[in-house]
């Protein structure tokens, strides 16, 4: 038996707005495009907030 193969939607945003707060136990980002009129809401374990801090203060 074979894995179904996964196909993610993928969608750009240039420059949106961002804005995060700590919220109890979690962390939320979100993100607003609006000439896209898009809005993402990400919530992150505290884990995962550090390995994104990690991950964009990275030099390159």
């Amino acid at each position: 038996m074979t894995k179904p193969h996964l196909v993610y939607q993928k969608f750009e945003l240039k420059n949106p707005l961002l804005v995060g707060k700590k919220a109890e136990s979690e962390y939320i980002l979100l993100i607003r495009d609006k000439e896209q009129q898009i809005e993402v809401k990400i919530n992150l374990s505290p884990e995962n907030y550090r390995q994104f801090l990690e991950t964009m203060t990275e030099e390159q």
